[in-house]
């Protein structure tokens, strides 16, 4: 199976984050929390902060779903949207990261 993400990195005055995007749009598989957290072990090599997994539509309005490195899943925020956002409309400032299970 062939999963494709997005790559995002963020910086702002006080932190710094790494973005795995997935779309489920562009994707088959499913996330499960198993692959989550083998996708950020560090012998595979993804290092993100957050997974976002999205857009979503939900009555005309855009969502997603945030996990933490751990796989666990954690409430959405503005900044999450911003980067889906971000990563949608500017393409080129997201590395296409292609895995396969």
């Amino acid at each position: 199976m062939e999963l494709i993400f997005k790559k995002y990195h963020t910086r702002d005055d006080d932190t710094e984050l790494n973005y795995l995007i997935f779309d489920p749009s562009m994707n088959s598989g499913q996330l499960t929390k198993e692959l989550r957290q083998s996708i950020s072990c560090r012998n595979f090599g993804q290092n993100y902060a957050r997974l976002l997994m999205g857009p979503i539509w939900k009555d005309k309005k855009m969502t997603a779903r945030v996990f933490t490195s751990d796989g666990d899943e954690i409430p959405y925020d503005d900044t999450d949207l911003q980067v889906l956002r971000s990563c949608m409309s500017h393409g080129k400032s997201c590395g296409t990261v292609y895995l396969f299970c």
